[in-house]
């Protein structure tokens, strides 16, 4: 990625961040830059393939072949690298907020969810997600 006459790295950079992070709406960053959805979405991109470009050297896959469980019972999923799975989990927040926590069974929950690979360790968990989502 280079500066262009009108646009630095870091603005292309937190164009990407503010999209892919804090799904902010490329029509509300189109009012805040006062440019059009094209010249954002082609930065955006320039930061994507910025990002993608590094990604094997942050990205290890799992090598399968190292990593067969001794239960018969995985000889179903032979090319399976884990599993992901979400919850509802019951919550109390102030009532000015509760809209947000609402799921669509109308409880106040926040949703959590994980990944479990297949060592039963988690690489990712993401919780504190409302219920609504």
């Amino acid at each position: 990625m280079q500066d262009t006459l009108n646009v630095l790295v870091g603005e292309k950079v937190a164009i990407f961040l503010l999209i892919a992070g804090h799904a902010v709406k490329m029509r509300l960053i189109q009012s805040t830059y006062g440019w059009s959805l094209e010249p954002i979405s082609r930065h955006f991109n320039e930061a994507l393939q910025g990002i993608l470009s590094l990604s094997h050297e942050f990205i290890k896959l799992l090598n399968l072949a190292d990593v067969q469980p001794e239960d018969p019972k995985w000889g179903w999923f032979e090319d399976c690298l884990g599993a992901l799975d979400g919850t509802h989990v019951d919550v109390y927040v102030p009532l000015r907020d509760q809209g947000m926590y609402r799921n669509r069974k109308q409880q106040i929950t926040t949703n959590g969810l994980g990944v479990c690979d297949r060592e039963m360790k988690f690489p990712y968990v993401l919780a504190g997600w409302e219920g609504s989502t």
